[in-house]
């Protein structure tokens, strides 16, 4: 904003002898002596009126003044000699100091014409307004020294607002400070130096001091401050706060619903790699202005998805996407800055106990066998609340795990099937008194053999039932590094420490560490299992934020308190555990099974069950699973039992192990086709058509069926996509929905030429049985469901995709 004024004093002028009409010019900041500081504004004569003038305390300078000095940016003084008192009046040249285009100070870079009168006690000028801001006139004060109260300057305009009236708002100008001799100010709105075009130069006369512009010129001149301006968020670890801050209201001329939703987008496709909290729009609305500080503002906060994906630190660009619909026209067009968004990743880590029992540990590669009943601690956290204790007891010849407990934090569970004698389904229990929160959930499949119990912070634990004994599989996050300790042993990335003991001891590498578990061993007064629960840190305080999902690009939102976490196992078909009940219904004892004679057979057929299924030669060169030592336990453990009883069970614990590691690699893509798996590297970019890529399941259905969709494979690394779902339904597709030549397992080569209405004819007739156990479904295809579309009893009908 620009105004018409000068600060003169004196008698109104005439039009006689400019020695006695003339204006003071008693501004402290024209001294030569005066330089602005960084936060003062540079003075301007621009509307100064034409007219006799007198610098009090002195006259104008007649030698160079320095740049910035006079309290402008190009001072203006006197290049000449004053005249003589007997001389009249006289012309004279007035040089501004001016920088060049070579950076060097002119003295006289524009000289204007000015007149000078001496009038013996003091001198007056005949001045003229600048061409320019800023320059202004100087004054050369006897002997160098400041006027007194050198801050204590002309009031500047004071801008007031905004004003909110009437369903709209304004600005205001207060000018009652400044008295110009005309009478007259002329006010000039401008955006960022730019005169406003919705708002002309204003005339302001008489008493009539202030100047209002009204919201309709700030249209296209809406902006917004998004802080900070970029973030760092890890997985496993807390949110980060943004926040929009808007410095002009949302306000509208009718009572409906006024406000600008702002929806969370994410650049490009790692949309997954963040969460927001509660939800993927933000409502600023006309109640959020605040009168005090001016300003209307909104936040969300961001967390970095626990993806499971060893896919390192992620750069995104992240910002807040306008919906106009509900507000004023003002807004329209309106686009807020972008955020940057640093993702860092953590590593996950699992442990394994199976059989009887073999554990793998969170760091070791090999595995060791725990052949001592009794309960003890699977895992404990030495910073969080989450303790494991496991129950073994007397199974083949030596022991079996036959019960799990779980606490984290307030909640607690225990599965057992230590009563059961092999015809019972485990017994689940909710040992907390207060039940279980909603931010623990536990699931199982639709056969009832695996239970999952999942925790919002990222960390979760499977047990598979085999009837008389149960195999337990454990994920920590990157939130437990460095803090676990117990059978799993310690999850830092160093496998010579696992075999620390309770007291803090190391024991040497063992297949069998004695020392080592027995250090681990509960008495019965401190068993989860026995209904103990261990007390929670004090000034614990459970974090039940609701986390969302967002995919602007597709209009998909989902939001739960567990969406912060992006593990492809979390997708199973579930049907709810009741609490503190035995399942009702006998178990069908499993069918005898050939003996083994030798260690030779036991080998080959751990071998061949264990190298018949297709993820293995994938877990032999691609990720770091061995398969020896899942052998080996296979081995004594049929050794030991005489029998092919715990196949079943290494050859599921040999499956978990390798499918973990490889839905973990971003490199590789895993395709269920007809219960075959196939697992296809980097270079592979096949378009698969009707499949959704999604994260959605409940009560063991789909939640969404879509009429067209394709998904490009390779940026779905680390997923899992299953069309042979029994849910769905399969419409005629064409001819690409085969892979590429020499990409498919030998059932679907020797079906190649057939045309997917065909195949699903087959399909529907029914699925051929699998015997006593020699085939082994895929625990990818039951625990990581992707759909395709067309599904029955889904229900969501195909508009609501």
């Amino acid at each position: 904003m620009q105004q018409r004024s000068v600060n003169r004093t004196g008698e109104t002028p005439g039009a006689l002898d400019p020695c006695s009409d003339f204006w003071t010019l008693d501004q402290p900041w024209r001294s030569t002596s005066y330089t602005p500081g960084p936060n003062d504004p540079l003075q301007c004569d621009r509307f100064l009126d034409p007219g006799w003038y007198r610098f009090a305390g002195g006259g104008m300078p007649t030698t160079c003044p320095s740049s910035f000095s006079c309290g402008t940016q190009a001072p203006i003084w006197m290049n000449g000699q004053l005249p003589l008192p007997n001389e009249g009046v006289v012309n004279r040249s007035a040089c501004a100091v001016i920088t060049n285009a070579a950076g060097q100070l002119d003295c006289c870079g524009q000289e204007v014409l000015i007149q000078v009168r001496n009038c013996g006690d003091f001198v007056v000028y005949c001045l003229h307004n600048t061409p320019g801001c800023s320059m202004a006139y100087c004054s050369d004060v006897p002997g160098g020294t400041v006027p007194r109260q050198i801050n204590t300057q002309p009031a500047a305009p004071v801008l007031v607002g905004p004003e909110v009236i009437d369903g709209g708002f304004r600005f205001s100008c207060n000018l009652s400070d400044t008295r110009p001799r005309s009478g007259v100010q002329e006010v000039t709105w401008t955006f960022d130096g730019v005169q406003a075009a919705n708002a002309p130069v204003e005339t302001l006369t008489g008493d009539n001091h202030v100047a209002y512009l009204d919201q309709r010129a700030w249209t296209g001149h809406v902006g917004s401050e998004v802080t900070p301006t970029s973030v760092t968020v890890t997985e496993g670890e807390g949110a980060q706060e943004v926040t929009l801050t808007s410095t002009l209201p949302i306000v509208c001329s009718h009572d409906n619903e006024c406000e600008l939703q702002l929806e969370l987008d994410v650049n490009g496709t790692r949309w997954e790699d963040i969460a927001a909290t509660e939800s993927c729009v933000l409502h600023l609305r006309r109640e959020d202005w605040d009168v005090s500080t001016h300003t209307a503002s909104v936040t969300t906060r961001i967390v970095a998805t626990r993806d499971v994906i060893r896919d390192g630190d992620q750069s995104l660009a992240v910002r807040f996407r306008p919906l106009f619909s509900l507000a004023p026209p003002l807004w329209h067009n309106y686009s807020p800055p972008e955020i940057q968004v640093r993702t860092v990743d953590r590593t996950v880590a699992r442990c394994y106990g199976y059989a009887d029992p073999h554990i793998q540990t969170f760091d070791r590669q090999g595995v060791y066998h725990l052949y001592e009943e009794g309960d003890f601690v699977l895992l404990r956290s030495l910073q969080n609340n989450f303790e494991i204790h496991v129950r073994t007891v007397a199974c083949a010849g030596r022991s079996c795990i036959c019960g799990v407990a779980v606490q984290r934090d307030y909640d607690a569970i225990s599965l057992s099937v230590c009563e059961g004698q092999g015809v019972l389904p485990p017994e689940v229990r909710v040992l907390s008194d207060h039940g279980l929160q909603a931010s623990t959930t536990v699931t199982r499949t639709p056969d009832g053999r695996e239970y999952m119990l999942a925790f919002t912070t990222g960390e979760w634990v499977k047990i598979t039932d085999f009837s008389s004994y149960m195999n337990v599989e454990v994920q920590v996050t990157g939130s437990e590094f460095g803090v676990t300790s117990g059978l799993c042993g310690t999850f830092d990335n160093n496998a010579d420490n696992d075999f620390t003991s309770i007291d803090g001891v190391i024991h040497p590498d063992s297949d069998v560490p004695l020392s080592f578990t027995e250090s681990w061993r509960l008495q019965p007064q401190d068993s989860l299992l026995n209904g103990v629960l261990r007390p929670v840190t004090e000034g614990f305080s459970r974090d039940n934020t609701e986390l969302c999902t967002c995919n602007a690009a597709s209009g998909s939102i989902d939001c739960g308190l567990t969406r912060g976490i992006m593990d492809p196992a979390r997708d199973l078909h579930v049907s709810w555990v009741c609490s503190a009940v035995h399942i009702a219904g006998p178990v069908t004892p499993p069918p005898s099974l050939p003996p083994v004679t030798s260690r030779d057979v036991a080998r080959r057929v751990c071998v061949s069950a264990m190298t018949n299924l297709t993820l293995t030669s994938h877990c032999a060169t691609a990720v770091r699973v061995q398969m020896e030592a899942f052998v080996t336990s296979c081995v004594e453990d049929m050794m030991s039992a005489g029998s092919q009883q715990f196949l079943v069970s290494a050859v599921a614990s040999w499956e978990r192990a390798c499918a973990g590691e490889v839905t973990s690699n971003p490199q590789t893509m895993v395709f269920v086709m007809h219960g075959n798996v196939h697992v296809y590297g980097p270079s592979f970019n096949w378009r698969i058509s009707g499949l959704v890529l999604g994260q959605n399941a409940a009560s063991g259905m789909p939640s969404s069926c879509l009429t067209s969709f394709w998904e490009t494979v390779n940026e779905n690394r680390g997923k899992t996509a299953d069309i042979d779902h029994p849910a769905c339904v399969h419409s005629p597709e064409p001819s690409s929905y085969l892979p590429p030549e020499g990409m498919m397992g030998k059932a679907d080569e020797d079906k190649k030429g057939r045309k997917l209405t065909q195949r699903e004819e087959k399909r529907g007739q029914g699925r051929q049985q699998e015997d006593d156990g020699t085939k082994f479904k895929n625990v990818l295809t039951q625990w990581q469901p992707l759909w395709r579309r067309g599904c029955q009893g889904a229900g969501a009908s195909e508009n609501e995709a």
